[in-house]
């Protein structure tokens, strides 16, 4: 899955485009390079800002956009968003995929998404009004991997419940810092318990590209922070991810290609 940010604000500056010629030339770029999905979002998930995008800029954001991709290209567009009326816009314009890091908690979401029957992808998120930067407190938690698969099972029971199918949810973990809430050594425990989160029977999807956990493990800038997010990524496919969100597709593709090769290859011949 390759991740394009609408917002001027995101926190990877590499990832942002800010004009639909820019958002189809950057997705083209990405295809070419491997990715089957692209992600779009125009609200930033920085960790040193509030989530205060208002409807109608993120609206401007993300809808010229997804017309742009959908009318263009042939590939499932995913659309990160939390707000029922974006929801329900993304859904009138062809998206394929709400990705939704507040997991259908915004009031009217689960409503709105199991109403368009497009298939959800839930998140762990431990602050998801947002907290401003001096108030970010990693997740309280001795269990984090239990914390989190429980936190799940029930958002994955909610949407069931609304009439959202099973085979149409994917589960996020919520790898990250900030408005994420997790420490570094809790994304590693995360990362490393891939299989506990697979017992809930639905794909997993991670989001670690560039992440500030990366980065402060050494000390790293987000554009320095490419060989760590190669590592994990390759490391959460071993574990039994189904879906890596890169900004980086075509070294994060070999990187996993590389890995399963090693992986897979028979011995003697």
């Amino acid at each position: 899955m390759g991740v394009i940010n609408l917002a001027p604000d995101s926190f990877y500056e590499g990832s942002r485009q800010l004009t639909p010629a820019a958002v189809v030339q950057q997705a083209q770029a990405m295809i070419n390079e491997g990715a089957t999905i692209i992600d779009i979002g125009g609200e930033p998930t920085n960790p040193s800002l509030e989530p205060n995008t208002s409807l109608e800029t993120e609206l401007a954001r993300v809808l010229p956009a997804l017309q742009a991709l959908t009318q263009t290209l042939d590939v499932p567009i995913s659309v990160d968003t939390s707000k029922p009326e974006v929801i329900q816009a993304i859904a009138e314009n062809g998206a394929s995929l709400i990705n939704d890091v507040r997991a259908l908690r915004m009031p009217g979401a689960l409503a709105v998404a199991a109403e368009t029957q497009l298939p959800v992808c839930l998140m762990h998120m431990q602050f998801p009004h947002g907290q401003g930067e001096g108030e970010m407190n990693p997740l309280n938690a001795e269990n984090v991997v239990a914390t989190v698969k429980d936190f799940l099972r029930e958002r994955r029971d909610e949407c069931i419940a609304a009439g959202i199918r099973a085979d149409k949810i994917i589960l996020d973990p919520g790898i990250g810092g900030g408005s994420f809430g997790k420490s570094t050594q809790q994304n590693l425990q995360l990362l490393k318990s891939t299989g506990e989160l697979l017992e809930l029977g639905c794909p997993l999807l991670y989001g670690i590209s560039r992440k500030s956990f990366i980065g402060e493990m050494f000390q790293q800038p987000t554009s320095e922070r490419l060989p760590g997010s190669l590592a994990a990524a390759t490391l959460a496919v071993t574990f039994g991810a189904h879906i890596i969100r890169t900004h980086d597709v075509k070294a994060t593709k070999e990187a996993v290609q590389m890995a399963q090769a090693i992986k897979e290859v028979k011995w003697p011949l």
